[in-house]
């Protein structure tokens, strides 16, 4: 379960304030933290059906959200407002931040679909870094839809909560949009690992022996240019493959479809820069089928060979790498006790995520932080969670007990 600790009371507590500097007493209002999400395997696979295998962590976004007499709505993320750019959906098309077009037609959404009979207030605050990346949108889209869910009483499935935040994504980012992210804040059970398999439904947790797993972030601070750009063309490109691929087998839905020594073979039917990215797409989903075999007897050594194959596979074929990452990958493979390490593909800022064993973290922090520094001649920011569960509504009588 969510544990109310020094950490999340601390995150809620700045969450009320905020939302009563800007609205007033929170007497009637809904508490919900919603943690980030993190993808392990599947990377770029979820236009091809793949098998995505993710995490939630002990990073939250804390929504208080309370209902209005009118149809208005005001929301306040992390200090900023939204307020007038979800009166006015055009907004949505034309900004150029992801982030904030996805929050507009989430709204949007809310509005057209008459989900609620009125509108909100809502403000969240979040002690997610913006180097988790995808997994930190998931976790805010997640913390609104459960907040209405719980503030209006509409009995939302999880499935359409999942539903309307991938759509608000989708709308938005196209064919970056990915339903992992959203499934593992709205579903992941504490310690567990998720595995949601595209053609398949629902997704599903899997216990691993080892009960001390951490997942660790290391955050280099630096930017990715053009990220959204590169993304799309990759995914543009994977699409060019399977059309040359089609003339020579019949019935192909897309790339998972697809044997890698049938690509070989046809190799010549698609444009160099283009067979890289196919060949690393269909070679990451037998990687998430062969980590979801050890997932199901229990085993995480599967899955941690996964993430290194994984990285190099997106330095070598997809073509996202850096020098910064490579090393803190290469270096955290040499530590005893790490399990798997990769780059995280969908931030925007060069970051690796690591699973390793709680009992190696000293180690870990020490030696990574070393090694960059000799490397680079400056720090690298490093941040240890645990895995957690899904979104959860807090009272506040919950909240005022763990106060004591």
């Amino acid at each position: 379960m969510i544990e109310l600790n020094h950490n999340t009371i601390a995150l809620l507590d700045r969450a009320l304030e905020k939302y009563e500097t800007h609205f007033g007493e929170s007497i009637s209002a809904s508490l919900i933290l919603s943690p980030a999400s993190i993808l392990l395997i599947g990377d770029h696979t979820q236009n091809n059906d793949g098998i995505l295998i993710t995490a939630a962590i002990d990073s939250f976004a804390a929504a208080i959200l309370e209902k209005r007499k009118d149809r208005n709505f005001a929301l306040i993320i992390d200090g900023v407002s939204f307020t007038e750019q979800i009166q006015n959906f055009e907004n949505a098309d034309i900004s150029p931040d992801p982030f904030e077009r996805i929050i507009i037609n989430l709204i949007r959404i809310i509005k057209t679909e008459n989900l609620i009979p009125n509108g909100f207030n809502c403000c969240i605050e979040t002690n997610i870094p913006h180097s988790v990346g995808h997994g930190k949108i998931s976790a805010i889209l997640v913390s609104i839809l459960k907040g209405i869910n719980k503030e209006f009483h509409i009995s939302l499935t999880d499935e359409q909560i999942k539903k309307y935040a991938y759509k608000s994504e989708e709308i938005a980012i196209g064919k970056l949009a990915n339903i992992g992210f959203i499934d593992a804040s709205l579903n992941a059970k504490s310690g567990k690992i998720i595995a949601n398999d595209l053609r398949l439904s629902p997704s599903k947790n899997y216990t691993v022996k080892n009960e001390n797993i951490i997942a660790a972030i290391c955050d280099t601070e630096i930017p990715i240019s053009k990220f959204s750009t590169l993304c799309e063309e990759r995914v543009t490109e994977c699409e060019i493959g399977i059309k040359g691929l089609r003339l020579y087998i019949w019935g192909i839905k897309n790339l998972r479809d697809v044997e890698i020594s049938f690509l070989n073979r046809h190799s010549y039917t698609v444009p160099k820069k283009v067979f890289g990215k196919c060949k690393f797409t269909i070679e990451e989903i037998q990687r998430a089928e062969e980590s979801l075999k050890g997932l199901r007897k229990g085993e995480i050594d599967k899955l941690g060979n996964s993430m290194f194959e994984s990285h190099v596979g997106l330095r070598e074929e997809y073509q996202i790498n850096s020098d910064e990452t490579d090393l803190l990958v290469s270096t955290a493979k040499k530590i005893p006790g790490v399990y798997g390490s990769k780059i995280v593909s969908c931030s925007t800022i060069k970051t690796t995520v690591t699973l390793l064993d709680e009992n190696s973290q000293p180690d870990f922090e020490k030696i990574i932080k070393e090694e960059y520094l000799n490397k680079f001649g400056k720090e690298v920011t490093l941040y240890f969670y645990k895995l957690t569960d899904g979104a959860k509504r807090i009272l506040k009588k919950e909240l005022n007990e763990a106060q004591l």
